[in-house]
């Protein structure tokens, strides 16, 4: 009987130990499945944020270029998106490479040079040169 016994608690005893095994080891594929899955949402989400404002912001850029007369007005704009772009820029700095930082700086760059009338390029050059810019952060690989 004590054989008997034994046993029924050894079967019990095994079938947890490998039940908790089974289970640990689906928890951990489990966690580094969502710990990928959510770093992907974090980097499109940075991305999609960056990149809708980028759009705002080279709408406002040909604007500037195209109706100097209206400079002011799409001087506030851009002031008005300021804030946001900065705090999306620091969020998609946290993700991406040093790349595409660079890109988005030189066109922050091209804006500098218009608002402080330096800008040696023309305007049809100018746009030009943003779209390259824009093909670059465009182009982003999410891996």
């Amino acid at each position: 009987m004590y054989v008997d016994n034994m046993l029924f608690w050894t079967t019990i005893l095994s079938g947890i130990i490998i039940g908790l095994v089974v289970g640990g080891i689906l928890g951990l594929v489990g966690y580094f499945i969502w710990k990928r899955q959510h770093l992907y949402s974090k980097k499109l989400e940075a991305y999609s944020t960056l990149n809708n404002l980028l759009y705002d912001f080279y709408s406002l850029l040909k604007g500037l270029l195209k109706e100097e007369d209206k400079f002011e007005y799409y001087e506030n704009k851009i002031n008005d998106l300021h804030p946001s772009l900065k705090y999306a820029y620091l969020n998609f700095a946290d993700y991406f490479e040093t790349k595409y930082l660079k890109t988005i700086n030189e066109v922050m760059d091209v804006y500098n040079a218009i608002k402080n009338k330096t800008n040696t390029m023309n305007e049809e050059d100018t746009l030009d040169y943003l779209n390259d810019r824009f093909e670059i952060i465009h182009s982003i690989n999410f891996k």
